[in-house]
């Protein structure tokens, strides 16, 4: 690469995982969101681009309804960061889920910023309650090519061992799963052009969306079908890094019920597409309770 073009800010995102018990309660730990919004101001300031490289990523697992990576206040902060300097980020690459995914980034609803998330070498399949679909993958390594004066990606390979071959020969062999801007029809790895894959992801019977969703598993069960509500989190997540959208994507509230004529007069919880009415139940019981204690009927039932 040519000098002075380009910056490489890896960081620590650990801190942000919701597992990290010993950080959420912080405001920024180990000051590294200020760090990181200097290091960018810097950068512009510079002329640079930058290449921004973690591990856990922000955003909701795609194969959960429920499972984000942050805590809910980093996640916010790292997606305000992101857009207010997205005009400098070239690229950005996380890992952890062992998935085959990208998330965008928005702002005024244009797509501003992308970040890839690579499946993992290492073969895994999630413990997590809930998940859709198997949520395991086939080993995995992914091979960039990118501008060597912006350091924008502009292609990238993805190469993977078919354990079920594997096992079968008793021999590994290494093969291409894909070729991205070949195998999705795409001109390049922009945050515009990724934003037109995704409107071609929502089409009803979408062979493109199909053909994801087996990368996305690093092709480990071939034969896996999607159904709405899984396709649905799929394009949540890719779309809504912010967790408020991403349930407001994901649960859409009905026209017929806006948020101003919810029920006042009970408490609702919803669990999936189930509602139960807290009021209803205690209205039931009580009326049990006083037909078999003192023998009045109460209620038509």
């Amino acid at each position: 690469m040519e000098s002075n073009t380009y910056r490489m800010v890896v960081l620590n995102t650990v801190y942000y995982y919701t597992s990290d018990l010993v950080t959420r309660n912080l405001t920024d730990p180990a000051g590294q969101f200020a760090w990181f919004d200097s290091v960018m101001e810097n950068a512009t300031a510079a002329g640079e681009k930058v290449l921004v490289i973690a591990h856990v990523p922000p955003g909701h697992f795609e194969r959960h309804q429920t499972k984000y990576w942050f805590v809910p206040k980093f996640n916010q902060r790292f997606n305000d960061l992101v857009v207010k300097h997205a005009s400098a980020i070239t690229g950005m690459y996380f890992a952890h889920q062992h998935t085959d995914s990208f998330r965008l980034f928005y702002k005024a609803d244009q797509p501003v910023a992308a970040l890839f998330s690579a499946p993992a070498v290492t073969p895994w399949q999630t413990t997590l309650p809930g998940v859709v679909g198997s949520a395991a993958n086939n080993p995995a390594i992914r091979l960039y090519k990118y501008d060597r004066t912006s350091a924008a990606p502009t292609d990238y390979w993805q190469y993977y061992l078919n354990l079920t071959k594997a096992n079968s020969l008793d021999a590994p062999t290494w093969e291409t799963e894909y070729q991205v801007r070949k195998d999705y029809s795409i001109p390049d790895l922009s945050p515009a052009s990724l934003d037109t894959l995704v409107k071609q992801f929502r089409m009803e019977n979408s062979d493109i969306f199909m053909k994801y969703y087996q990368y996305n598993s690093v092709n480990f069960k071939p034969s896996e079908t999607c159904d709405s509500m899984c396709k649905t989190i799929h394009i949540c997540a890719i779309t809504n890094v912010d967790y408020e959208k991403f349930d407001e994507c994901v649960y859409p509230m009905p026209p017929s019920m806006p948020p101003t004529t919810m029920p006042t007069s009970s408490v609702t919880y919803i669990f999936g597409n189930h509602v139960v009415t807290i009021m209803s139940i205690t209205v039931a019981l009580f009326c049990f309770y006083v037909r078999f204690r003192f023998d009045l009927l109460l209620c038509p039932y």
